[in-house]
């Protein structure tokens, strides 16, 4: 039951990353009475806590018989989005904006510090009208998190809360269209482009199994559960 679509969530500014649910079905199991059970988790950033409010409204709304078979919505900053390294600290990219305003103001006419240059190039596609998620997926940015990065963290702590609670039907994920569409864009191969505001990516498995089915509008595939191997370069890189 996809009941958010309908749902129009006012903008917030500055907003590149709209908020976006991800709807991730764990196993094919089903309560003694039949009914499925939903655990709902987003982002602690407010636009995704509002779209989950808005979810679990709706859903208790169009099917009051499932109240007691609907958990959350909870904050879980798992499923945060991706960050920027500023002066400060590592921060949610929209979060760093105003550090961000200040550094450029302070630098202009000067060499402005890594950080500022890379979020100058970001923030400005945004602000112009572009792509800065574009961005972001294909420029080997040092200062920001990358995509691929978001994508192992997105399938961890997926798996991690399947794990701790084997016993929920289905796992929805408020979160923000640059993770979702970093997801998408390691599965299919290419970056499918910005997806509409409160669009679904949805992945079915069985807890255990080393493949999962993965639905993102008219796409659908199985691919291996990338965090099933850790590679060598994952590992943390320190100054020798």
């Amino acid at each position: 039951l996809d009941c958010h679509r309908p749902v129009t969530v006012p903008a917030r500014r500055p907003a590149p990353v709209r908020s976006s649910a991800c709807v991730i079905p764990s196993a094919a199991q089903h309560s003694a009475a039949g009914t499925r059970t939903e655990y709902v988790v987003h982002s602690p950033r407010a636009r995704a806590e509002e779209t989950a409010m808005i979810f679990v409204s709706a859903l208790r709304r169009l099917q009051p018989e499932r109240q007691g078979w609907l958990d959350g919505p909870t904050p879980d900053t798992a499923f945060d989005n991706f960050r920027l390294r500023t002066g400060s600290g590592e921060r949610e990219v929209t979060v760093a904006y105003r550090e961000f305003a200040g550094a450029l103001a302070s630098s202009a006419g000067g060499a402005a510090p890594g950080w500022v240059t890379e979020a100058d190039r970001f923030w400005r596609l945004h602000h112009g009208g572009g792509d800065p998620i574009g961005h972001w997926l294909s420029q080997p940015l040092q200062y920001f998190e990358p995509a691929t990065l978001v994508v192992r963290r997105f399938w961890t702590a997926t798996l991690e809360l399947v794990r701790r609670a084997p016993t929920y039907d289905q796992l929805v994920v408020c979160t923000h269209s640059g993770p979702i569409r970093a997801i998408a864009a390691h599965a299919l191969g290419y970056d499918p482009g910005e997806p509409v505001h409160l669009a679904d990516l949805r992945v079915e498995f069985v807890p255990g199994a080393d493949t999962a089915s993965l639905t993102f509008g008219s796409h659908a595939l199985e691919l291996s559960i990338p965090t099933s191997v850790t590679p060598s370069w994952f590992a943390p890189h320190s100054r020798r």
